[in-house]
Formats: C-alpha cells, structure tokens, sequence
C-alpha cells in the first residue's frame, strides 16, 4: 500500500502541515470521505516538492500550491492555500 500525503490546515493553529494518511484514499473513499469531512480544507498529494525544485522557485520568485496555484514564494493562492515555502517552513 502506497501512503498518500495530505495537506491540512491545523485546527488550533495558523499553520498548514503535511501529514501522511494511513490509509489509501483511492482504496478506501469512505475513510477519505470522513477524513474530508473532518478536515475540510484538507487537500491530497501525491509528493512534496524535492529540495531542489523548492531551490528553484524561490530563485524565480514564483512557487506552487498544494492545489497547483502559482504564486509569490511569500503568498497565498485564491483558495487561501500557501505556497510550499510556507508549508514546509522555508519562509
């Protein structure tokens, strides 16, 4: 079983972090469905950013979302969804 990554936002806290789900969401929609709906602003992905593409976009000053947005290193998406830099805590 491959372990999907999710990005969530911390319910107490103004911080967003990558957790990895037990589970297969593919697999098992129920389980995902009752994580979302706990979760909502939970999204899913397959990978994080390697070192050297997170290298990359804050040379070009233009970074991805986990939603696929592009915006400023520093910035949030439409959605409200910070870029890598902030999740990861590299800004």
């Amino acid at each position: 079983m491959k372990r999907q990554k999710v990005v969530r936002k911390h319910k107490k806290l103004d911080l967003w972090m990558v957790r990895v789900l037990k589970f297969d969401p593919k697999a098992e929609p129920e389980k995902w469905a009752a994580y979302k709906e706990r979760n909502p602003e939970a999204i899913l992905v397959k990978t994080k950013p390697s070192q050297r593409t997170l290298e990359r976009w804050a040379y070009d000053s233009v970074a991805k979302t986990p939603c696929g947005c592009k915006v400023e290193p520093d910035g949030k998406c439409p959605h409200g969804v910070p870029s890598w830099l902030i999740i990861l805590g590299f800004i």
